[in-house]
C-alpha cells in the first residue's frame, strides 16, 4: 500500500516581493503534512535548490519554492511504502508519476526549491539532488549525492558520498557502523574526518595532493597525479576517495 501527499498552491501562503536576498519574483513556503514510521529510512530527492537535513526530536518536512516563474505548479509530493519514507519535488508534467518517475520537466521552469528535513535520532538517511548543496548532519548513516553543488556530512557514518561539481566534507563519529565509504567528486576537493583510529585507505587525485594518515603517498615520475593505497592501524573500514580536481584529506577529529 502507498500513501502519497502532495501540496498544491492553495495551501501555502504566498510571500510578498520583497524578502530575502535570495527570494525573486515569486516565493512559496510550506510544510509537508507527512509521518515517518519508525526505524524507516528517509529518502530525499531535490532538483534544483539545497537540501538540508538535521537531527531533532520530530519528523518535520519544510520547503521553500523560489524563482521568477509562478511556483505553484511545482509541487513537493511524500509517500510512505515498505517501510520507507520519500520526499521528492516534482515539476509540471512529472507530477503524476511519483517520487521514482521521471524529473526531465525540470528543465523548462526557473523555480527551485529548497528542502529542510528534521528527523529523529539514527534515521538512515539517502539525500539526492542535481543543482544545489546537500547538507546532512544527523547521528544515522548517510548517503548523499548531487551533481552541480557540495556535499557536506556530519554523521555517525556514510557508505556513498558523490558530487561532479562540488566538494566534499565529511565528519563520522563511529568508524564501525560502515564498512566502506565511497567518496567521489570530479572537481572539488574531498575531506574525511574521523576519530584517530585504523582504516585502509585507497584514495586518487589527477590534479591535486593528497594529505592522509602516516600513509606514503605515490607520485608519477612525470605527470600529475597522487594516490594512496595502504592500511593505518588495524582493521577499520574502507575509505574509497577519489577526484580529478582537487585534494583529498583524511584528518581526525
Amino acid at each position: 500500500m502507498k500513501l502519497v501527499v502532495a501540496l498544491a498552491a492553495g495551501a501555502l501562503a504566498v510571500l510578498p516581493v520583497a524578502g530575502p536576498a535570495w527570494a525573486s519574483a515569486a516565493e512559496e513556503v510550506g510544510t509537508l503534512p507527512i509521518g515517518l514510521a519508525p526505524a524507516a529510512a528517509l529518502h530525499v530527492q531535490d532538483i534544483s535548490g539545497d537540501v538540508t537535513i538535521r537531527s531533532g526530536p520530530a519528523f518535520s518536512v519544510r520547503f521553500r519554492k523560489y524563482g521568477g516563474s509562478d511556483p505553484s505548479g511545482v509541487r513537493v509530493l511524500g509517500e510512505q511504502r515498505d517501510g520507507e519514507t520519500r520526499v521528492c519535488v516534482r515539476y509540471p508534467g512529472d507530477d503524476g508519476r511519483g517520487c521514482d518517475g521521471d524529473y526531465s520537466s525540470h528543465v523548462h521552469s526557473d523555480v527551485s526549491v529548497d528542502l529542510i528535513v528534521t528527523v529523529p535520532p539514527r534515521t538512515r538517511v539517502n539525500a539526492n539532488d542535481v543543482n544545489g548543496t546537500v547538507d546532512v548532519r544527523t547521528s544515522g548513516l548517510v548517503n548523499a549525492q548531487t551533481v552541480n553543488g557540495r556535499v557536506i556530512v556530519d554523521a555517525a557514518a556514510a557508505e556513498s558520498l558523490r558530487t561532479v561539481n562540488g566538494e566534499i566534507s565529511a565528519t563520522l563519529h563511529d568508524p564501525r557502523a560502515f564498512a566502506t565509504l565511497r567518496a567521489e567528486t570530479i572537481n572539488g576537493a574531498v575531506t574525511i574526518r574521523m576519530p584517530s583510529g585504523s582504516a585502509h585507505v585507497r584514495a586518487s587525485a589527477l590534479n591535486g595532493d593528497i594529505a592522509e594518515l602516516g600513509l606514503p603517498v605515490t607520485r608519477p615520475q612525470f605527470g600529475p597525479g597522487a594516490s594512496v593505497d595502504g592500511q593505518s592501524g588495524s582493521g577499520g573500514p574502507s575509505l574509497i576517495l577519489k577526484t580529478l580536481n582537487g585534494s583529498i584529506r583524511v584528518e581526525p577529529i
